[in-house]
């Protein structure tokens, strides 16, 4: 029985180490795909992502109550989504000078900008 228990423990203990191994590995080919020179780095720019996305909801919510449209329209939901949308880029730029990111994200959003409008990459 305690020999059973000891391969239950070593089982789990393994599966503990793979996940935190993954997560790891996760975040260096994060910073490997961004050219982030340090884990640091990477930091800073998921915070950035963090805080310019919260600031997007929160002032697309403001300005959407600001409309006649009813909450549950499609509409309202429609218009939300083309609002953050338009918004997050600011927010995102915005806050990124704060945590002297401003080179990733111009970089960044000018790359998903031609992803988004097809231009070639340059």
């Amino acid at each position: 029985m305690k020999n059973s228990r000891e391969k239950e423990s070593k089982i789990q203990e393994d599966i503990s180490h793979n996940i935190e191994a993954t997560k790891a590995n996760y975040f260096i080919r994060l910073k490997e795909k961004w050219q982030l020179g340090s884990m640091l780095h990477l930091l800073l720019v998921l915070v950035t992502f963090t805080i310019g996305g919260s600031a997007c909801g929160f002032i697309t919510g403001k300005i959407m109550s600001l409309s006649s449209i009813s909450l549950k329209s499609p509409l309202w939901w429609i218009s939300y989504v083309v609002l953050a949308s338009i918004i997050w880029p600011a927010c995102v730029y915005i806050i990124s000078f704060f945590f002297g990111q401003q080179k990733f994200f111009k970089k960044y959003l000018i790359k998903m900008g031609n992803r988004m409008f097809g231009k070639n990459k340059s």
